[in-house]
């Protein structure tokens, strides 16, 4: 991992406690998700859910767009200030900030210090934040064990047997 630990206190050993209800992220899936695409699949179908909900503003929902459009393999966050995601959606900095607000109020998002072991509700000028996205490590572990489905082992037995160019099966030279 590129990141320090504790730079990113919320990527954690074990599994985390009620899983679909935490921000934090399980150590293992930093390797298991190096592959920077497969984690994205996995970010938008986050996004899609939060997205039919009926209790976030429309608002809300654009944001929230804009934090999975700038997601971070390196960090499992997003860590933009509230004026760039401003600017990707064509809202104001005080809009932003209102709808992050609203957003971790609905336990959506978590608002995570940089270095401090902290969430909070509104983070001040000059103190890095990042945007942990909250139930992600429940989707990414349930997206492994899909994974780990589809791929079947191989067996010894069912090996084919050798057939020539033109198809007909024969005892080999040798």
């Amino acid at each position: 991992m590129k990141q320090d630990l504790k730079v990113t206190w919320w990527i954690v050993q074990g599994v985390p406690e009620d899983e679909s209800k935490s921000g934090l992220v399980r150590f293992e899936f930093v390797d298991e998700y190096s592959n920077y695409s497969s984690l994205r699949k996995v970010c938008w179908l986050w996004y899609r859910i939060q997205a039919g909900r009926e209790d976030l503003s429309p608002g809300s929902k654009l944001i929230l767009w804009a934090i999975v459009e700038r997601f971070r393999w390196e960090t499992f966050s997003s860590h933009d200030s509230w004026i760039y995601y401003g600017k990707m959606v064509g809202l104001s900095r005080k809009s932003v900030g209102n709808s992050v607000k609203e957003l971790i109020r609905q336990n959506v998002i978590w608002l995570a210090l940089e270095e401090k072991n902290k969430l909070v509700e509104k983070a001040k000028p000059g103190q890095r934040k990042h945007i942990l996205l909250v139930g992600l490590g429940k989707l990414l572990d349930e997206d492994l064990k899909k994974e780990k489905k589809r791929k079947i082992p191989y067996l010894e037995g069912t090996r084919r047997k050798k057939t020539s160019r033109n198809g007909v099966q024969g005892k080999r030279k040798g």
